[in-house]
């Protein structure tokens, strides 16, 4: 900035009362919109320093302050062109010696993150340092300012993680009022700062960071402005923070250029990189990333740290970080310059080496990651040669991608993956990893960035990353509190949503469950048991969800529970204690007969047992056994120095209140034994089908339809050609998932599948079990909706995925040496979905369920649209979502009813001679063939079975007394074998068998849950037991619903004949369901005495007259089986609906003739129900169906569709 426009701004201030102008611009800064504002405001700020305080001189007004700071000459280009919008929260949590505090991080790059580290850095008793002088004054300086902005946020009102608001280039100052309480907030004076900090010397402890009004000189630079350094400016025993947002970085200035006269600086600086690779180290187990090696330094690269780890089966990455040394520190210059030039090429030396020594030991797939962490100084890395796969960011910007993307090891390799192919044909030019991040997060990991041809370059906005940050401060609100005992801080971040304000204490974690509920008038801690090294992974496990459970429970009872706590009572932490003993899980003291729950109180802490007794009381589908525990835990709260008349009465009616007795419930205790589903015994967390991985491969696609098929840039109009771009995509995607999966190493590859699909299958049995639990216990948490909503489709697609690719497996045995990674995995199942998902559109164009338009679009992508069918889905989705929820809630009491002779023996005997014809077996002797399957792998605690086939039959012909003929039979009507070509099913199939998109195929893996595989040269079945548990209730479902495509006269016959039952059943249930008093209501009717429906209207399934509405509904009731497929979806359309030839059999023709036929004849109708008089009356007709029906939300079916559920929800 040149001095001749500073002294313009300083002449434009000279009039004013510098004082009160200097007091009003700080205030200013306490508003989080504006912290663009800043490089205008620190620039005005200084002119006004430079001034001497004249009372005399002018009181600035809102007007004043307007022009000042947005007209020039302080909005001069030279000045603005260096805002930005926000980086950065306004506000932030930080942590000093036990003391939880709120900071202003200001402008500056990783503010908060250096401070962070560089304290805990000089973290050590004084005494233990060669420079213990030093340390004091750095201690001083740092709880003096971590206090000072403490102050300032309570005082503005601010508290952690206050978001930056960006409004434009434009300086915002508030009301009068407003601006008067915020300059109260910065202005102080020596006695009320030597309150402040009388431990640490009081106002003098901030000397290094004040300066006098009138000491400023007439100048202003970025890299040495004297507020920058020191942001505080006094003016006798006045004391106003000039630059709050620079109080961090003033003091980081003054740490280093305390130790750098002290000649401490060199150990500062080694320590600053220990605490940074701690943080870095931090990341890479967010990320779930193994260290490999030991941790290594440079010589000749000072203040760096490098280590080897892995992330996948087949993929490492050497992380090298480099800090900050702070050699030739410079005490006069607050913002200088860290060289690093002359180190590029030795860094990229040192990352060549490395990557050549990881090859000699067989590591061929190696990221390397350089992190690079000034604070500061301004500093940029280029790095020489050929480095593929090198990602340069900060460890700020790491550690906030390790929370987003915590537990998902291969999210930066697949990042660098994305970015390499982008970069391949677009220049990239961002200020920062983060922000080119962000961008990539928030298209849903894509930087597919438009239709259009890809531009030569692409510039990312500056403070795109805020959003990733933002993230972060919302969902995990990463902070610190003081522990139960008050003596130090915790860090904790939030454990279930992002609106629930439960932490997890991380510091205890591999000691103890340790949980902060925020909220309450006093801090409530819950504490689980301390570990023992003896302790099962189901006991530390029961540990985890008891103590979460209780901490949902403090919180959920703590807008009543505050009511009895006493106002203005000291700030003592109310501490819960649980105790379960290893006994708790002994079944045979279930019923011991003392009491559920001991519990006793001792000051503010509240200890809670868990006895035996108590588990029958969670093994219930309600939540009497959470209420037991809150009324336990309550009412010695009421005993507590902190409580106030919190008596039995008043506990009885907080918990009616915020725990009534019913599906709110926190805490299950499952019995897997009766849903072995549900077991997660030798499993590993899975994650679903990936955008990021299902994205990147229509890049592929698109080249390949432009490449080799020739196909140009432009809309596909002929529907022949949509249709062969269709199946041409399909095949592409085949050949490409029959190259990759003949390149694996057969040995366990099959297995590993069939083991991740397990983990998929307890997932989403755990997760649809808990669907009403969760809309009950966080109905005012839209997050857990939305979860809900999008979790069930997005399961759905990954399990079909995960079947096909088993499956193909199977039937095509890999060959190769590569071995199934993660990476390779995640690739597989994204082709598998391709696959289903182009021939589910392949057959919705051919059954013309929807208009596919497509395109080679100029991105070079295969852009497809069917914008009405699209539209049907989504909401057919919502409708279907909401079904879901609805009939979870109403049959969660079913899951602990299972196995407890509930099963549908009527629908086995029905079946059984049909099925004898059909397969040689009663379905009842496939099912008690298929759970003794079920039985042998899960009873050893393994996920899957793997077993010479004649071994299985034997050992399951023993365990039901049966010949092995009859077993063996079962068994191979079950198996899947491998074949010469997927694609030939063989004489005994037909195509449609092979295709994945189609339902009800012979040849699926739910048809076929056996897998016939070689296995060290053997023949042997492998099989899971939770997916062979699944295909027993498919097999009784297709059967039942008469989706299976029988063979035999027998089994169609039973089929027709169900499907007459269940039909009836449903119209039955629909009746039930309507009658209400005042209405009558009448089943399969045709008959109303003076007159009778033409026979060829068939009946009136339900009849519902209600006299007080004067309204007479016409139900039609079909129990439809869930279209699933396009062909399906054609079929049920042309089932309900008109057809070509006018047909009265047409299910909605039909129940139109008839609501026609009764409104003609309502007068006689009504007088059979003794209702004489016909004004005013109404006939409706209205379908009632078993589940949502896609075809109505996908053509005009011309009468209204209502679900089952949505009568015993809503009613008619």
């Amino acid at each position: 900035m040149n001095d001749e426009l500073f002294r313009k701004i300083t002449a434009a201030v000279r009039p004013f009362d510098a004082l009160d102008l200097l007091v009003s611009v700080a205030a200013l800064q306490l508003i989080p919109g504006n912290l663009s504002s800043t490089v205008r405001l620190e620039v005005l700020a200084h002119a006004i320093a430079t001034h001497q305080v004249q009372r005399t001189g002018k009181k600035a007004t809102g007007g004043t302050l307007q022009r000042l700071t947005n007209t020039e000459p302080l909005a001069d280009f030279a000045i603005v062109r260096r805002e930005d919008p926000p980086e950065w929260h306004f506000t932030a949590p930080l942590v000093w010696r036990g003391q939880p505090c709120v900071v202003f991080p200001g402008i500056s790059d990783d503010a908060l993150f250096t401070f962070h580290q560089l304290t805990r850095a000089v973290d050590i008793a004084p005494e233990l340092h060669p420079h213990s002088e030093c340390l004091i004054e750095v201690h001083r300086t740092i709880a003096a300012v971590l206090r000072l902005s403490s102050e300032l946020a309570r005082r503005a009102g601010l508290s952690r993680w206050t978001r930056a608001e960006y409004r434009g280039r434009h300086t915002i100052v508030p009301a009068t009022r407003e601006l008067g309480r915020l300059q109260r907030c910065v202005l102080f004076d020596r006695g009320e700062l030597d309150q402040l900090l009388s431990d640490v010397g009081g106002s003098a402890a901030l000397a290094s960071l004040t300066v006098e009004f009138g000491s400023v000189q007439p100048s202003y630079d970025q890299h040495t402005g004297a507020l920058l350094a020191k942001p505080i400016v006094r003016d006798g025993e006045a004391y106003v923070v000039a630059l709050p947002g620079l109080l961090l970085e003033a003091a980081r200035h003054s740490i280093l250029s305390t130790a750098s006269v002290a000649g401490a600086i060199e150990d500062i600086g080694e320590r600053y990189c220990a605490a940074v690779w701690a943080a870095t180290a931090d990341s890479t187990r967010k990320l779930g990333m193994d260290r490999v090696s030991k941790i290594s330094s440079f010589d000749e690269i000072p203040n760096s740290r490098a280590a080897l780890y892995q992330f996948d089966l087949d993929k490492w990455a050497q992380v090298i970080l480099l800090t900050d040394p702070f050699s030739n520190y410079r005490p006069e210059v607050i913002f200088d310059r860290w060289p690093l030039d002359e180190l590029g090429a030795t860094i990229s030396k040192r990352a060549a080496e490395g990557a050549s020594r990881a090859q000699q030991h067989g590591i061929n797939d190696l990221a390397t990651l350089v992190v690079v962490q000034g604070a500061g100084r301004e500093h940029f890395v280029r790095l020489e040669g050929d480095l593929p796969q090198t990602l340069v960011l900060r460890a700020a910007e790491f550690e906030t991608f390790g929370y987003v993307e915590g537990g998902q090891p291969l999210a930066l390799w697949k990042y660098m993956q994305d970015r390499t192919r982008l970069s391949n044909t677009t220049h990239i030019q961002a200020t920062s990893f983060l922000d080119e991040y962000e961008l990539y997060r928030s298209r849903k990991h894509s930087f597919y960035i438009g239709d259009e041809k890809l531009p030569d370059g692409l510039m990312v906005e500056v403070g795109t990353g805020l959003g990733a940050r933002e993230y972060v401060a919302s969902r995990y609100d990463p902070h610190w509190e003081r522990n139960e005992q008050g003596s130090d801080a915790s860090f904790v971040v939030k454990m279930l949503y992002a609106d629930v304000p439960v932490y997890g204490d991380l510091d205890r974690a591999a000691d103890r469950v340790a949980c902060f509920v925020d909220g309450a008038t006093v801090p409530i801690w819950i504490l689980g048991p301390q570990y023992e090294a003896a302790d099962t992974r189901a006991l530390r496990s029961l540990c985890y969800d008891v103590v979460q459970g209780v901490a949902y429970w403090m919180w959920q009872v703590t807008p009543g529970l505050n009511r009895y706590f006493a106002v203005g009572a000291p700030q003592v932490a109310l501490s819960v204690n649980i105790e379960i003993g290893s006994n708790v899980l002994n079944a045979a003291q279930h019923n011991s007969g003392e009491q559920p729950f001991d519990a006793a109180v001792e000051g503010s802490t509240v200890t809670v047992r868990f006895n035996p007794t108590a588990v029958p009381l969670f093994l219930r589908a309600d939540n009497a056994g959470e209420r037991g525990v809150l009324s336990a835990i309550l009412s010695v709260v009421g005993q507590t120095p902190s409580a106030v008349n919190l008596e039995a009465a008043a506990v009885a009616q907080l918990v009616d209140e915020f725990a009534p007795l019913g599906p709110k419930k926190q805490m299950f205790f499952l019995q897997i034994d009766r849903a072995p589903d549900l077991d997660d015994a030798d499993l590993r967390a899975e994650g679903l089908l990936q955008n990021r991985d299902v994205d990147g491969l229509l890049d592929d696609l698109g080249e390949h339809l432009r490449t080799v098929k020739a196909r140009p840039i432009g809309p596909i109009d002929a529907i022949q050609d949509r249709r062969a771009v269709l199946n041409e995509s399909v095949a592409f995607f085949y050949e490409l998932l029959r190259e990759e999966v003949a390149r694996l190493d057969p040995a366990g590859a099959l297995e590993t599948l069939v083991r991740r699909h397990e983990s998929l299958i307890q997932q989403t049995a755990y997760r649809s079990l808990t669907v009403p639990t969760r809309l009950a216990c966080y109905r005012d948490v839209p997050e857990v909706a939305r979860d809900i909503a999008e979790e069930i489709p997005e399961r759905s697609r990954t399990a079909l995925a995960s079947r096909f690719l088993i499956e193909f497996v199977a039937a095509q045995p890999p060959h190769g040496e590569s071995v199934l990674s993660d990476a390779t995995y995640d690739r597989l199942l994204a082709i598998s979905h391709h696959i289903t998902n182009f021939g589910f559109s392949s057959d919705l164009l051919h059954f013309g369920l929807a208009d596919t338009h497509l395109s080679i679009l100029g991105s070079g992508r295969l852009g497809i649209e069917r914008d009405a069918f699209s539209e049907g889905l989504k909401a057919y989705m919502s409708a279907y979502t909401s079904d879901v929820a609805r009939r979870s809630l109403r049959e969660f009491p079913r899951h602990w009813r299972r196995g407890a002779g509930d099963g549908p023996t009527g629908v086995l005997e029905r079946f059984a001679e049909a099925s004898t014809a059909e397969f040689g077996a009663t379905l009842a002797e496939f099912f008690d063939v298929m759970i003794a399957a079920v039985d042998i792998p899960r009873l050893s605690r393994h996920s899957v079975g793997l077993m010479a086939r004649a071994e299985l039959v034997d050992q399951i012909a023993t365990t039901l007394s049966w010949p092995t003929e009859k077993v063996a039979r079962i068994i191979d009507q079950l198996t899947m074998v491998p074949r010469r070509d997927f694609l030939v099913p063989g004489a005994s199939f037909k195509l449609r068998d092979v295709y994945p998109w189609k339902f009800g195929r012979a040849l699926s893996y739910l048809r076929r849950p056996f897998l016939q595989i070689r296995h060290n040269g053997d023949e042997r079945l492998m099989w899971g037991f939770r997916h062979l548990f699944h295909a027993t209730g498919y097999l009784g479902m297709i059967c039942a619903q008469g989706r299976l495509v029988a063979s035999s006269p027998e089994m169609r016959t039973a089929i027709s004949e169900m499907n007459d039952v269940r039909g009836d059943q449903f119209t039955d249930e629909v009746a039930k369901l309507i009658e209400r008093p005042g209405r009558i209501v009448r089943v399969r009717i045709s008959d109303f005495g003076e007159v009778r429906m033409p026979l060829e209207r068939g009946d009136i399934d339900v009849l519902a007259i209600d006299r007080a509405a004067k309204l007479l509904t016409a139900i039609e009731c079909k129990d439809l089986a869930l279209a699933r497929t396009p062909q399906e979806l054609a079929n049920q359309l042309e089932g309900l609906m008109r057809g070509a030839d006018n047909s009265e059999g047409k299910t909605v023709t039909r129940h139109g003739k008839r609501l026609i036929w009764i409104r003609q004849n309502l007068p006689a109708i009504l007088r059979h129900f003794n209702e004489d008089d016909p004004d005013g009356w109404t006939a409706r007709g209205i379908f009632v169906v078993d589940e949502p029906l896609f075809v109505a939300h996908l053509r005009n079916i011309g009468m209204e569709v209502v679900s089952l559920e949505s009568l015993h929800a809503e009613g008619l």
